[in-house]
């Protein structure tokens, strides 16, 4: 049965039967009527006039029964389904119902049963193949590469879909070749089958375009009691969970030493009720966290003392414990960097008693231990501020400011316990310390930082950059992120920021906090930046 009409209308649509209105029908190719309700009705007159004309169909041995009604009239749905009618599909603008009133099989179709969906497989002549990191969807913040995919659209050839899909993900042109394979699945979209077809196409352009909606940089409110405007802090995220530690609103002097909470589901903010050995106020500090555990270490008191103390915050029990302060860890030191994988917190470099220094320290979280890594030698200057990351199972330091800022960049092999620098090329940033840094997959993503330190030193506000890069761990290409610049969603230039990655909605992204601003001012906003990287994998058809 099909809701497809001719132009044979019912003789006398209007006539009355036993005083009753008869609905307009339209006699459809198989013995069935469609109504196109337009006008408004009663919906007691509207069954009044549907079992007239029901029965009058009935007695005419017509067998389906379609009813079209518009958004405008949903007061006559529940009324034609107490009378029998049953959902059959929907549409933006209608709702259509449909009865079977003939004693015969029913032979009424069911309304689509597929979805058709595509994959493109573009490959050039150096037989690389595009492909993309996607923003949403099952593999959201997993750092895997994929086809362009999408689904075909009403009235689209699945050639032009294919081109369309590509065009719109990653900006690239393309010319259709030919159809490698398809598959069907079913109970996919809405209990729906799915028809998928690989879709192999030529790239006739080859500049990777982003989608607006590829990158996104967002301005959290926030709500609740919250650690206020500072600078020189540390942040990390456990689970939906943002947890704030340290910091100076005045220069070279610790705000407090509470253990601020902002949830990132409710924007809210709240002050933990801590048990424990809290550490002391510092600023100058950094965190990391290690399944549900927040490790803190170092840092500068308000006597001006750098500080050496390694505590763990246990987020199950809200406990700080105490973990080291002895000669068996890194020496004391303020403003170095900190970061993490799945066992191992590392530390390295910043402001030592007697210099900057540029050592590179791993506490294993399960021995219980600290372990001390061979010196990187002279290439690698000691230097404060500098960014550290894990990427590719190796350790990365990147830039700093030692003396003057600093456009280096060096990695250390675990394994093999050897460091090399890497000869990095690209949208190279400009030498800069106390920027932000996290690494996101084989990603190196930094934002921000001071690129001109002030006359004044840590009492006064350098010139600070805002600008956000990526550097590809393999390549060792930096590419410059179209993060939204001047846009109210985005941090604007700072440095000194707390700075975390982490999982918000299942996307992984970079967390920035407060900061010191080009006006000297300290800063409470917090912002979240989930970079989408377009990226080329070498493969052979």
């Amino acid at each position: 049965m099909s809701t497809s009409t001719s132009e044979l209308t019912i003789e006398k649509q209007m006539e009355i039967v036993q005083g009753v209105e008869l609905l307009n029908g339209v006699e459809d190719l198989y013995g069935g009527i469609t109504l196109e309700m337009e006008k408004p009705m009663d919906s007691e007159a509207f069954v009044s006039s549907l079992r007239a004309s029901m029965s009058q169909w009935s007695h005419q041995g017509k067998r389906g029964i379609w009813i079209k009604l518009p958004t405008e009239l949903v007061n006559l749905v529940e009324p034609a389904v107490k009378e029998g009618f049953r959902y059959h599909h929907a549409e933006a603008d209608y709702v259509m119902l449909v009865k079977w009133i003939s004693n015969s099989t029913n032979t009424i179709p069911e309304n689509a049963s597929h979805r058709v969906g595509i994959g493109a497989f573009v490959i050039n002549d150096k037989k690389e193949v595009l492909v993309v990191q996607e923003k949403s969807g099952k593999f959201k913040g997993s750092g895997v590469c994929k086809f362009p995919t999408g689904v075909v659209n009403e009235g689209e050839d699945i050639a032009m879909a294919a081109i369309r899909e590509v065009k719109e993900e990653t900006g690239i042109d393309a010319e259709f070749l030919e159809i490698l394979a398809f598959r069907q699945s079913h109970k996919s979209f809405f209990t729906k089958s799915d028809l998928f077809f690989v879709c192999m196409l030529r790239p006739k352009s080859f500049d990777i375009q982003k989608q607006d909606t590829e990158i996104e940089a967002a301005k959290l409110n926030q709500n609740g009691t919250g650690p206020g405007a500072r600078s020189s802090h540390a942040i990390t995220i456990v689970g939906e969970k943002a947890y704030v530690f340290g910091g100076e609103f005045t220069p070279r002097v610790p705000v407090d030493n509470n253990l601020y909470v902002f949830d990132l589901n409710t924007l809210t903010w709240s002050i933990a009720e801590v048990t424990g050995d809290v550490p002391p106020p510092r600023v100058g500090v950094t965190m990391a966290t290690v399944g549900e555990t927040i490790y803190v270490f170092g840092g500068r008191d308000g006597t001006h003392k750098e500080l050496n103390e390694l505590y763990s915050f246990d987020t199950c029990t809200n406990k700080w414990t105490p973990l080291s302060n002895n000669d068996d860890g890194p020496a004391h030191r303020s403003y170095h960097s900190m970061t993490a994988d799945e066992r191992h917190v590392y530390v390295f470099g910043g402001c030592g008693v007697s210099g900057r220094l540029n050592d590179l320290w791993a506490y294993d979280v399960v021995d219980q231990k600290w372990i001390k890594y061979p010196t990187p030698g002279d290439s690698c200057k000691g230097r404060g501020g500098p960014g550290l990351a894990v990427a590719q199972g190796k350790i990365w330091v990147v830039y700093g400011f030692s003396g003057v800022e600093m456009d280096d960049v060096h990695c250390f092999d675990p394994v093999q316990e050897k460091w090399s620098q890497a000869e990095t090329s690209g949208e190279k940033p400009t030498a800069r310390s106390v920027f932000s840094t996290v690494g996101i997959g084989k990603y190196i993503i930094i934002y921000g930082g001071e690129v001109d330190p002030s006359d004044l030193g840590h009492l006064g506000a350098g010139k600070f950059s805002g600008d956000a890069y990526g550097l590809d761990t393999e390549t060792l290409v930096w590419k410059k992120l179209d993060d939204g610049p001047g846009l109210e969603s985005h941090p604007g230039p700072r440095g000194w920021c707390a700075f975390a990655s982490g999982l918000r909605d299942g996307q992984q992204g970079l967390l920035v906090y407060g900061g010191n601003s080009p006006s000297n001012d300290r800063l409470d906003d917090i912002f979240i930046f989930t970079p989408f990287v377009a990226c080329k994998a070498a493969t052979k058809r």
